[in-house]
């Protein structure tokens, strides 16, 4: 099925709906039936088991809103979706204690956290009760047969994507040699960083050196004066990292007086971070979408747009496609399996084939369950201000998959 461009503004019609009934943005109750209202008794009900509160809840609650909200859009084709949201609080207990109640309470299909702990303990409950489980905000290979098991799907940007984009990206700029900065806090930087790695040696780049450091560290002064001491020596500098350890990492590379380009990925999406870099120039990240009224898909930014003028913001990074973009995926493999029976809508998900999405066009990989053929927007931050700069489709990135573990 198509996502229309027109229909950016009906999807907002139920951001503000979905808005009303988060626990975590406006009051409601935390119990399974809580959330946003769905359309009837011939809906496919599907259970939020995400964080509305919690250190995850930043990364979940963006594409469940979008979600809900495209459940609710009344020009939208195929099955009809109704969305329930529990708060897991961004804890694994909880994620398995909501899982049960979900899915005793009559969820179809199950849409988790992007945390993969949370995420394991969500799954375990809804594998052994033959019952779909997705995440709409990443896309990797444990989240699926090779990983949490045969009926889970990630539907976002794949860790695979992100290195391929970073890598290609670097390389086209004629940036050969490298200086990579790693953050250890979480094991999501690392498998970027190494996939990075290897796709660059292939497009014929070098590493002229490494340096580590965990998100919660204040200074990363030692390692920006290793870096300096370097200078000359390589083009750019690849950062893996996330919010906040990222930007003050980047602050203190500037500080330090290195002035080539930093490359990043979708860790280090969006502007909110950058506050107290008022001048930031020649900064790249990676993300699904512009959430800068730049993005080259005209919908996106109707989207955007939209969602600007009726809540006051903007979307902090391009996250915000990926409930709209999953909400396609599962009405078109519904439709294709004629309901949401575990098995067989785990047959129609793997052999959808490409689908039409608010953001572009995307395949599930049917051996992986992930996505590796989204389109990635590359990010520039110049004197300041964050936009669209390029729009990559990355080459193979699943054979990145035995570098990325």
């Amino acid at each position: 099925m198509k996502t229309r461009p027109t229909r950016a503004t009906s999807l907002l019609v139920g951001v503000i709906a979905v808005c009303a009934a988060l626990t975590a943005a406006c009051g409601g109750d935390d119990s399974p039936s809580g959330g946003s209202p769905g359309k009837g008794g011939g809906s496919t009900v599907i259970g939020a088991d995400i964080a509305r509160t919690g250190y995850i809840s930043a990364f979940d609650l963006p594409g469940y809103q979008t979600l809900a909200s495209a459940a609710q859009d009344p020009s939208a084709e195929g099955p009809e979706l109704e969305v329930k949201i529990a708060d897991n609080k961004s804890d694994a207990t909880t994620a398995a204690n909501v899982a049960t109640s979900l899915t005793d309470g009559g969820a179809d299909l199950l849409m988790i956290s992007c945390s993969y702990p949370i995420a394991a303990a969500s799954t375990a409950i809804s594998q052994a009760r033959n019952i779909v489980a997705f995440t709409p905000c990443t896309s990797d290979q444990r989240f699926g047969p090779k990983g949490l098991g045969s009926l889970v799907y990630g539907f976002g940007l794949s860790i695979q994507s992100e290195a391929a984009a970073m890598a290609e990206f670097t390389a086209d700029q004629g940036w050969k040699r490298v200086y990579l900065l790693e953050d250890t806090a979480l094991d999501y930087p690392g498998r970027v960083c190494s996939g990075f790695k290897h796709r660059f040696a292939e497009l014929g780049g070098t590493v002229a050196g490494q340096e580590t450091f965990k998100n919660d560290d204040q200074s990363i002064t030692s390692q920006a004066s290793k870096i300096r001491a370097h200078k000359g020596d390589f083009d750019a500098v690849v950062l893996c990292s996330y919010p906040p350890g990222g930007g003050k990492a980047v602050l203190q590379l500037r500080q330090a007086g290195i002035s080539t380009p930093i490359v990043s990925h979708y860790g280090m999406d969006g502007a909110f971070w950058a506050g107290g870099i008022p001048h930031l120039s020649d900064f790249y990240a990676l993300s699904p979408a512009s959430a800068y009224g730049d993005d080259p898909v005209p919908a996106v930014n109707d989207l955007a747009a939209a969602y600007a003028k009726e809540t006051g913001q903007a979307p902090a990074t391009g996250a915000f496609v990926y409930g709209a973009d999953s909400a396609s995926i599962l009405r078109a493999a519904l439709a294709k399996a004629g309901g949401a029976k575990g098995d067989a809508l785990n047959a129609a998900l793997e052999g959808l084939g490409t689908v039409d999405v608010l953001s572009g066009k995307v395949t599930i990989d049917p051996t992986y369950h992930a996505i590796f053929d989204r389109q990635v927007r590359v990010i520039r931050a110049t004197d300041g201000k964050f936009g669209f700069f390029k729009l990559l489709s990355p080459k193979d990135p699943a054979a990145l998959v035995p570098y990325t573990n």
